[in-house]
């Protein structure tokens, strides 16, 4: 603190040093209102940091699971399963006779039951290059198709975690047949159905829980062939009554509900701020009150009123680096703790990032409202009468 008082003494003058004395004479006044300020900074960068890596975690996953130019469906699925309406049954036929289509994939949203979990099963035919469909914790791309082709799943890593079972292992699925033991051979990031899922093969659905019919037909088109299917999708989803997604269409929708959630967190954020803020401006106010007399004798020896504003400036100014700066500098470490306790949860770690312009945003951010806190303190001071203060007690 008195390092802190030398370097805005050289800024500020010796009002510094005098607001210095005022917060050291109120200690654990001062001791509370730091330890605010540094809880709140310290949640705010470590959440913001959180926030921000859990976003790309998603990004990552739809990016890499969601994958297609085009996706046809009855209906907008359920925001829950993934479920929508069945599609006619002539669609398949209608869609492969169309050209410049590359691949057409079929999915199919089941519930299942697994021991006593509730999962979403998701049967697809996964066409194509093998490392396009699953963003995986566990496992390759080419190994989980072959495997899937064999009769093996892909299970989602929350489910993983829940059952304890992994790569190598199996899982239980009650079909028709009774209680089948699947092996798994890959674990993924998931986040239909909260992780909850088993991925498997169209042929194996079918000769285990029966499964038919389609939910949304992903549609891949040729090289240079885009706007030519897409008319051709335009054309015929308008005459059948469907719904026709492009893949820019899909991810706005899902940006727009990540989007939702982070403004929510944000106003979280803001919530904690306001709160540091109104506990910097009782401690200002408090010490001015325990000033009254102190000021008055000041203002007596010619201290101006600028100089008073700045004096209280100070000690805001003192009272933010000392639990701003900590704050700033333990939230990286809440932000790394947060994603390590994700792997409880996800069965994954969240991968953690290191972003010194959002520690410094925060720093910044939190010194603006530290500053804007003073102001009412200050010129409480600076309009103290004389008459009145001099006869404080």
């Amino acid at each position: 603190a008195n390092r802190l008082a030398d370097w805005l003494g050289v800024l500020i003058g010796p009002e510094a040093r005098l607001a210095q004395k005022q917060l050291t004479r109120h200690l654990g006044r001062t001791t509370l209102t730091t330890g605010v300020l540094f809880i709140a900074m310290s949640t705010s960068a470590g959440m913001a940091g959180n926030v921000l890596d859990n976003v790309a975690n998603v990004t990552n996953w739809y990016s890499r699971a969601i994958l297609g130019d085009f996706f046809v469906r009855a209906s907008m699925p359920d925001l829950a399963t993934g479920a929508a309406a069945d599609l006619p049954e002539e669609t398949g036929a209608d869609l492969e006779k169309m050209s410049g289509i590359e691949s057409l994939d079929p999915m199919r949203f089941v519930s299942a039951q697994s021991g006593e979990q509730s999962v979403l099963l998701v049967v697809r035919d996964f066409p194509g290059d093998p490392n396009k469909f699953f963003d995986l914790v566990d496992g390759s791309g080419e190994a989980a198709v072959v495997g899937m082709r064999a009769g093996k799943v892909v299970i989602g890593s929350v489910l993983a975690e829940r059952m304890k079972v992994g790569v190598g292992d199996t899982i239980p699925l009650e079909t028709e047949q009774g209680t089948k033991q699947l092996e798994i051979v890959a674990t993924a990031n998931d986040y239909m159905a909260g992780g909850l899922t088993i991925y498997m093969t169209r042929q194996h659905a079918s000769q285990l829980l029966g499964v038919s019919g389609v939910d949304a037909y992903v549609v891949q088109a040729q090289p240079g062939k885009l706007q030519e299917v897409e008319q051709q999708l335009q054309s015929y989803t308008q005459t059948h009554s469907l719904l026709l997604q492009s893949y820019a269409d899909l991810v706005k929708y899902i940006d727009a509900m990540i989007n939702g959630v982070i403004a929510s967190l944000w106003m979280l954020l803001a919530l904690g701020c306001a709160i540091a803020a109104m506990g910097l401006v009782n401690t200002l106010t408090m010490n001015i009150l325990e000033q009254t007399r102190e000021i008055g004798m000041l203002r007596v020896v010619a201290m101006t009123r600028g100089q008073v504003r700045r004096m209280i400036f100070a000690q805001a100014t003192l009272l933010g680096a000392l639990g701003l700066i900590p704050g700033a500098i333990s939230g990286v470490f809440v932000s790394y703790a947060i994603g390590l306790s994700a792997q409880a949860v996800l069965g994954h770690e969240i991968a953690f990032t290191f972003r010194p312009g959002l520690v410094l945003g925060c720093l910044a951010v939190g010194l603006v409202v530290v500053m804007l806190s003073s102001l009412i303190p200050a010129e409480r001071a600076a309009r103290l009468r004389l008459t009145s203060a001099l006869h404080y007690e």
